[in-house]
């Protein structure tokens, strides 16, 4: 898309139509989401920023009620372009019209070539996105190469698949893409002599877990996936489509439904909170901790499983392929490592791992869990992941208001002393005291939780602290963390971060992670509960809300004059923040991401270090926004840093360079700073 602008910018086009498309009409009845990629979602506002010069035309594609409510943002830009009303909505349906008509015409020339191939011929279907899949400069001419070897090629959305049904078992596919794919292998099932070609890119979030699913529905017939970027060649492509042809095996009818039983997305139900399992929770953060108090609360037996370490990690590479999110490779370690504990009993354990079903691969973490577990040979070993987003809350029917009110409780108080963790070590007169006052808090607040005695616990926690000698040092520089939650909260993932900026003069400031998703949360879902018209569920939308800001307010109260930056910013805030960037009607993850940047800045922190997982989608996007959000606080300096697993000496050479960078930006601009004395 840059490619497009800046050349559309060369030749003197002034305005630029390109939608922001968060959600595509739904395909398929059973499938309550239709996500666009991150990527394309943000990719208006990533553009804008680059070419200010440019007029960016961006109606938003988002469905609430309605299937065809992009039709009227549609409308709306022809009202902005059109004064005549008439004209404007003639166009639109004549533009819908010829779309249905084009889709039409792609699966009635689809049919007609199927029809002229010999049924002794075999047919190479290729499937990917779009633009891989016809781009010939991205797929390295892959259909020309096709033909010259002699073989039928035929793009999958030509298949006759539009009417093709999804059972249950691919709930978690909320991607549209992956839909499309999906209904597309059914149909390749169906005929022996069709055989897929699957073109990805390099990082493609939504493939990364799509892969996994076309090779169990392809485990018997020969499939052949090839992936794309900057580096491939001709040369190497070619290669592994001669390859290919020489080995493939013959082809037979599959049965699409049975194949489709091996994927077990979770099902919320009551049931859950009844049945006598062991609930292994993973350490992936330390507010996990709250989660197994909140578990222990309604009468369920919980074990933490071991903190991640590079055995986790170990495990958690035999059993992924690499292309997905750091997360889900621990995560994965984690559930493996549980089977290998000595009081495992697979018929009465469970891993409760949390998830969502926005546009992210967490919605795929579970199901892929799960199938992970089956192959170990535990299928009856159940992945407790209740769904909560911005129009969801599973929690509610699998485990009940009070799980729920406990869990925001202690994911919010062990997060705030977090802070005070990192507020305070640096300052330690006597080392070690801070790390040890933070583990008996946690505990303290835990305990209270499991108890019924939660601000008890939190009032323990925090006199631990205070009990603390510490030592003046004005000179430390104040860095702000933000970015993936999982590698900026995980120690281990992140080579130590937080103590070796300490060790390089600085103070670790965070911003929220779990606790401030779920307040967003309970602020978005009554609204979404409105727009969409599903008023019945304000009478448990509302409450929560109401309840859960007045336990952040009364949290809060109990770290005034411990933290420098407090009150922690509400929805209406985090909103307005993130305005200026990007349409509020954007992913809800991005306009998160956004707002705790902003916050930081708005703070005064000295920098900024934007923390990003290998393959983490939204904070990638962040990233490309960075340079913008600190240009508009007074060139803030900023790093970003990525991590994969794989520790070296170029962190540590680069976040010196970096706090060097932020000592000189200081001492030139002393003037401008904020205060950040403790309050």
């Amino acid at each position: 898309m840059y490619g497009h602008v800046s050349n559309l910018v060369k030749k003197g086009v002034k305005r630029v139509f390109l939608p922001i498309i968060v959600e595509f009409a739904r395909k398929l009845s059973g499938c309550e989401h239709n996500f666009a990629c991150p990527y394309v979602q943000s990719a208006p506002a990533l553009l804008s920023m680059e070419f200010p010069e440019i007029e960016m035309i961006s109606p938003v594609f988002v469905r609430y009620r309605r299937d065809d409510e992009w039709i009227q943002e549609l409308e709306k830009v022809g009202h902005k372009l059109c004064n005549d009303a008439s004209r404007v909505h003639s166009a639109v349906i004549s533009a819908v019209n010829v779309h249905k008509r084009f889709m039409l015409e792609c699966e009635s020339l689809g049919r007609q070539f199927l029809e002229s191939v010999p049924e002794d011929e075999k047919i190479f279907v290729v499937l990917g996105k779009f633009y891989n899949v016809y781009d010939s400069a991205l797929n390295l001419n892959l259909v020309e190469k096709l033909l010259d070897m002699g073989v039928a090629v035929l793009p999958f959305d030509c298949l006759p698949s539009s009417r093709e049904a999804l059972p249950w078992n691919y709930h978690d596919v909320t991607f549209s893409s992956g839909q499309d794919l999906i209904r597309a292998a059914r149909t390749i099932l169906n005929e022996a002599r069709y055989y897929p070609v699957m073109v990805t890119s390099f990082q493609c979030t939504p493939d990364s877990f799509m892969l996994k699913y076309l090779e169990e529905l392809f485990s018997n017939k020969s499939y052949l996936v090839i992936e794309v970027d900057e580096h491939t060649s001709d040369v190497g492509i070619l290669t592994r489509l001669e390859a290919f042809l020489n080995n493939m095996t013959d082809g037979a009818v599959h049965d699409f439904e049975k194949l489709s039983s091996k994927f077990l997305p979770f099902i919320a139900g009551k049931h859950h909170k009844k049945e006598r399992r062991v609930m292994y929770v993973s350490s992936s953060y330390r507010s996990y901790r709250a989660i197994a108090a909140a578990l222990e609360s309604i009468g369920k037996e919980a074990v933490m499983l071991p903190v991640h370490d590079s055995e986790t990690l170990r495990l958690g590479r035999l059993y992924s392929s690499g292309k997905e999110c750091n997360p889900f490779i621990m995560e994965t370690g984690s559930a493996v490592r549980m089977t290998q504990l000595p009081d495992f009993n697979p018929e009465r354990s469970a891993i409760c791992i949390p998830s969502s079903d926005i546009g992210c691969r967490i919605a795929f973490v579970s199901t892929a869990i799960q199938m992970v577990l089956a192959r170990l040979g535990y299928p009856q070993v159940k992945v407790i992941s209740p769904r909560v987003s911005m129009e969801t809350d599973e929690s509610l029917i699998t485990f009940g208001p009070k799980f729920i009110r406990n869990t925001y409780r202690g994911m919010y108080a062990i997060e705030l002393l977090i802070r005070l963790l990192m507020e305070t070590r640096p300052y330690e007169k006597s080392p070690g005291a801070s790390d040890r006052a933070f583990q008996d808090g946690v505990d303290d607040i835990c305990r209270g939780i499991a108890s019924g005695n939660f601000w008890r616990g939190l009032e323990n926690a925090i006199k631990r602290f205070d009990v603390i000698e510490r030592k003046n040092d004005n000179e430390r520089l104040i860095i702000g963390i933000f970015g993936d939650d999982y590698t900026r909260d995980n120690a281990f993932a992140n080579n130590n971060l937080e103590r070796e900026i300490e060790s390089l003069g600085g103070e670790v400031q965070h911003v929220s992670i779990w606790s401030g998703y779920l307040r967003f949360h309970s602020s978005m879902k009554w609204r979404n509960s409105i727009k969409k018209g599903r008023y019945h569920e304000l009478i448990y939308d509302l409450p929560k809300w109401v309840i859960s800001e007045v336990d952040a307010l009364r949290i809060e109260k109990y770290f005034e004059g411990r933290l420098r930056f407090l009150p922690e910013p509400d929805f209406n805030t985090m909103m307005e923040y993130a305005r200026r960037y990007v349409d509020p009607r954007t992913d809800p993850v991005v306009i998160i991401a956004l707002a705790r940047i902003v916050n930081l800045l708005r703070h005064g922190v000295d920098g900024i270090v934007n923390v990003v997982g290998f393959q983490c989608t939204v904070y990638n996007i962040v990233s490309a926004m960075l340079k913008k959000l600190c240009a508009d606080f007074g060139q803030r300096p900023y790093l970003t840093m990525l991590y994969d697993f794989h520790g070296g000496i170029h962190h540590r050479n680069r976040l010196e360079a970096f706090m060097y960078q932020v000592r000189q930006y200081k001492s030139q601009n002393v003037h401008n700073q904020i205060t950040k004395t403790r309050p």
